[in-house]
């Protein structure tokens, strides 16, 4: 599977075919006995034949990208734009092509379930001077194994960054460039790899200053740096996952 967009929404409509067709098999209900001698290969005859039907269907209105071809889809102001992505590269690669070619960023902010030391490098490469905020969520910080963020806290790697944790579990990137105000929402987190994700890019006013608005608020009062001192176990990072949003 390769990754897809949409590129032409007005041929969406699938070839009308019967199941004869689809599947290679004339569909004749449940019997007892079999009229002729079953077919030991029928199940996978079936699945090629539906696999190449599926893909020659797709090819009529999605285009291939990766991580890199990013940069040839743009929305331009109040305009969005739907992505399918195969599993083949991390969230973060998205945001890294992106971030490389519109070149100027004055703000980031990133919620996601998840990161690891990818996520942290990509940035730092991409972005080495600009603050990056951050909500992650408490269930990571309190069941994360390679202990990410406390070993980069002590490493003192996290100079230029606010980063938030509480019972999150969007997957957001927000980013103003110029005037220019993008937005991506998904199913995949920073880190996701290795399955099928979705996410969309918006370039919205609105869309970026609401919830940059909540996701500040929560990076400010449930802060890693400032909390650090006090989660000295993963209990203590699960009571955070448990706290309200308007406490």
């Amino acid at each position: 599977m390769e990754d897809f967009i949409f590129e032409d929404d007005n041929n969406l409509d699938f070839i009308d075919q019967t199941e004869e067709d689809i599947f290679g098999v004339e569909p004749k209900g449940l019997k007892t006995k079999s009229e002729k001698k079953a077919d030991p290969n029928v199940l996978r005859k079936i699945k090629e034949k539906m696999k190449q039907d599926v893909k020659n269907q797709l090819k009529e209105w999605i285009k291939p990208i990766n991580a890199e071809t990013i940069k040839n889809f743009i929305p331009e102001k109040n305009e969005n734009i739907f992505f399918l992505m195969n599993g083949n590269c991390q969230f973060i690669d998205y945001i890294y092509y992106f971030v490389k070619e519109i070149k100027q960023v004055d703000e980031i902010y990133l919620t996601t379930l998840s990161v690891n030391n990818h996520t942290f490098e990509s940035l730092d490469k991409i972005l080495p001077n600009i603050k990056k905020n951050i909500l992650i969520s408490s269930y990571f910080l309190a069941t994360d194994r390679s202990q990410t963020l406390q070993k980069l806290k002590k490493a003192n790697k996290l100079k230029n960054y606010e980063i938030g944790f509480f019972r999150n579990h969007t997957k957001m990137v927000l980013i103003k460039s110029k005037d220019n105000y993008f937005l991506f929402t998904g199913s995949a987190n920073l880190r996701s790899s290795g399955t099928i994700e979705q996410f969309s890019i918006y370039n919205s006013k609105k869309l970026f200053e609401f919830n940059k608005s909540w996701i500040s608020k929560l990076i400010d009062k449930y802060n890693f740096k400032k909390e650090f001192k006090n989660i000295k176990n993963t209990g203590q990072a699960s009571f955070y996952f448990m706290l309200d949003f308007e406490n």
